[in-house]
């Protein structure tokens, strides 16, 4: 399989592992291929050589997500998981992995982002089924999203998160769960507007978590989730001169600093 889809005007990213039962590994990750398009300008004769020129030159970016189950002895692929579009095929853009999952049965769960549109399937054994509607504009999380997340708890839940940001540059994290064949809201919130609030950003969507301090124009962003607590923040910030890594847990509907990791200095003290 390697020697098929890394080709040289492919580019691999993105690797995602995870153990499942029984021995079987499960590895997902990111194929992309540029297709460069020239449009001709015209053509002219000087000294009976024909000669072209290029008005303009177009680059588009094709990105599938692909995945393998190592059973022992070979990589096999599920469904078409590893060939032609691989698992997202059918999505004619650039789609971001946002997690990949063991469910209580043993078989992988994968998410991916398309133009920041959160996609979820699992596979049941014979096929891929979509966690809900596969030709939904907004997915589980109800809107697109600037990066999503998918992790399966525990008690063998899948969650999905996305992160948005609201009209002051601070970043707000929606949560969803799936039950019972549809996504719910994790933290219901009452006496609210499921729409956004205007310029305070107060409410960004339904299912909206907030973001604990200092949580602005981030960097790279880590997510985990705490069985019995909630999800876990890990991020690039900057609360002083220079950039550190700081963090947060969702606990009883609060962001919680975890002795000072999202305070000045966070974890990194830089």
């Amino acid at each position: 399989y390697g020697t098929a889809l890394n080709r040289p005007d492919h580019r691999v990213s993105a690797p995602v592992v995870r153990a499942g039962k029984g021995g079987d590994i499960y590895l997902a990750w990111q194929d992309s291929m540029e297709r460069v398009e020239e449009s001709r300008a015209g053509e002219t004769l000087e000294d009976k050589v024909l000669i072209e020129w290029p008005e303009d030159y177009s680059v588009e970016t094709d990105t599938q997500v692909y995945l393998l189950k190592w059973d022992g002895a070979v990589w096999t692929e599920l469904g078409g998981s590893a060939s032609a579009g691989g698992v997202s095929a059918g999505d004619d853009d650039v789609s971001s992995i946002a997690g990949l999952g063991i469910l209580p049965d043993g078989n992988p769960v994968i998410g991916w982002s398309v133009s920041g549109v959160l996609r979820v399937w699992a596979w049941d054994g014979q096929s891929w089924i979509s966690l809900g509607d596969a030709k939904s504009k907004t997915g589980p999380l109800g809107r697109s999203v600037e990066k999503a997340y998918l992790v399966v708890a525990g008690d063998g839940s899948t969650m999905a998160f996305g992160m948005v940001e609201d009209f002051g540059y601070k970043k707000h994290l929606l949560a969803r769960r799936w039950k019972s064949g549809s996504w719910e809201v994790i933290e219901p919130l009452p006496e609210r507007d499921s729409g956004a609030q205007g310029v305070t950003g107060e409410v960004v969507g339904v299912g909206d978590l907030g973001g604990p301090e200092n949580f602005q124009r981030p960097g790279s962003v880590e997510l985990a989730w705490v069985d019995n607590v909630g999800p876990l923040l890990l991020w690039q910030g900057k609360t002083g001169r220079f950039g550190e890594i700081l963090a947060a847990l969702r606990k009883d509907r609060q962001w919680e600093d975890l002795g000072g990791s999202a305070s000045e200095g966070g974890i990194s003290r830089s």
